[in-house]
């Protein structure tokens, strides 16, 4: 797996993401996709794809917000078919590499009481 970080790298996986989080409003909350594109442009977008293979797959993504000396994460997907592989802790990985670098001091992440459907996993 590949974690791709800078936007020429993430554009080809935009609109995936975009429809990841769309069909997944109940458990990620909703973002309008010129959101998306303004984190990637900013480089607070992670896309997770497999290394092998012909196609271009987006594996799952990781969607950010960096505030010195804190980040906050706002979204993690994993596809279904990638699940149970070690993809979440790839991009989590990655993410605290790169902030720990940049001296961070804390990420934040948490999954809104609204959420059902993630607060069950």
């Amino acid at each position: 797996m590949e974690v791709l970080e800078r936007y020429g790298d993430i554009l080809p996986f935009l609109e995936q993401v975009v429809a990841y989080a769309d069909s997944h409003r109940e458990a990620l909350g909703f973002l309008p996709k010129s959101l998306f594109q303004e984190f990637a442009r900013s480089g607070d977008l992670y896309v997770l794809s497999p290394v092998d293979g012909p196609e271009q797959v987006c594996a799952g993504y990781l969607l950010f917000q960096r505030r010195f000396p804190r980040a906050s994460v706002l979204q993690m997907f994993v596809a279904p078919e990638f699940r149970r592989m070690g993809c979440a802790k790839i991009l989590c990985d990655r993410l605290i590499s790169v902030l720990t670098q940049a001296g961070f001091l804390s990420i934040y992440a948490r999954v809104g009481e609204d959420l059902s459907e993630a607060n069950q996993c």
